[in-house]
């Protein structure tokens, strides 16, 4: 495998998103969006789609596209209630399920959002752990 990295996301698209959204992203978040895994955008045998454009979305725009759906009334409810606004969608799963970041610390690592139970469990600790779990077909 490849250790060859890329700048996902620069500083000034990680501070616009911020902005945007009226919260702070995790330092873990932005040093791996700042090192992104060329591997990442690779994929794997027969998949439609890599794992930069589905579950650990390395595209600015995607990003805001996400972010601003699950925050529209109109579009979408998190079980009977808005989006939390503390909340950073960083990938889904194509099925109507999230992958985020709690901005607030208070649920530290990466978030599963399961849009048929509602239910939220915890899938990693880091960044780097989700990708590897990703990966391996883990999650």
């Amino acid at each position: 495998m490849s250790d060859a990295t890329f700048i996902a996301l620069s500083e000034e698209q990680l501070s616009s998103l911020e902005e945007r959204f009226s919260l702070g992203l995790p330092a873990d978040y932005r040093r791996f969006c700042h090192a992104y895994p060329e591997r990442l955008t690779k994929k794997p045998g027969a998949a439609l789609e890599s794992i930069s454009e589905l579950k650990i979305v390395a595209n600015y725009e995607d990003l805001l596209e996400l972010n601003a759906c699950v925050r529209n009334p109109d579009l979408w409810y998190f079980g009977e209630h808005p989006w939390p606004s503390k909340y950073f969608v960083i990938g889904h799963d194509g099925c109507g399920d999230h992958y985020f970041l709690d901005t607030s610390g208070e649920y530290p690592g990466i978030l599963f959002q399961d849009i048929n139970s509602w239910d939220i469990k915890k899938v990693a600790n880091s960044m780097e752990e989700f990708a590897h779990k990703i990966e391996y077909g883990e999650l």
